[in-house]
């Protein structure tokens, strides 16, 4: 069997999850459940799917842990208010494209399959354990805002901090 490439593997997940066709990019965010950094972005995932959807560029969260059910996914959703799109990625197909490695890791690619940006929602978190008050960084915000307006991302790649994938092959 051939490897899907990433833009048909694009347009796969954009069918699945019923999005609009007419978009400019999809942006990823990998969750873990009982990841503490990625459940306090929960509010943040939720507004950046409300600005972005509408603009052309989805946000979908995405859950990385390969034990964990489709059950157990959206009663976390649930339980976070999440708003945006979410799926399940056992096998860590998208995982794997995007070279993630932490919870919550974004990743943005453009509707040829180009990974357009990947790392960290903000900088409110130091190190794990280690947080600001307020993010003064806001690059997964800037990446899109860049690629709305048709520009390079200036910072295509920025170090994620969060919890540790679990390999598939973990456990």
């Amino acid at each position: 069997m051939q490897k899907q490439n990433n833009s048909t593997a694009l347009r796969d997940l954009i069918r699945e999850l019923s999005l609009p066709n007419d978009l400019q990019a999809v942006a990823l965010i990998f969750v873990l459940p009982d990841c503490p950094i990625a459940n306090s972005y929960a509010a943040e995932y939720s507004r950046l799917s409300t600005e972005f959807s509408s603009r052309g560029i989805p946000l979908v969260v995405v859950y990385v842990d390969p034990g964990l059910s489709t059950v157990r996914m959206h009663e976390h959703a649930r339980e976070y208010l999440l708003s945006c799109p979410v799926l399940l990625d056992p096998q860590q197909v998208w995982v794997n494209r995007a070279g993630a490695t932490k919870t919550p890791e974004a990743a943005v690619f453009g509707l040829d399959g180009k990974l357009l940006y990947r790392g960290r929602i903000d900088d409110r978190y130091v190190e794990v354990g280690k947080s600001r008050a307020a993010a003064t960084s806001h690059d997964l915000r800037n990446a899109i805002e860049s690629i709305l307006a048709d520009k390079p991302v200036a910072q295509r790649f920025t170090k994620a901090i969060g919890c540790h994938i679990p390999d598939r092959h973990e456990g």
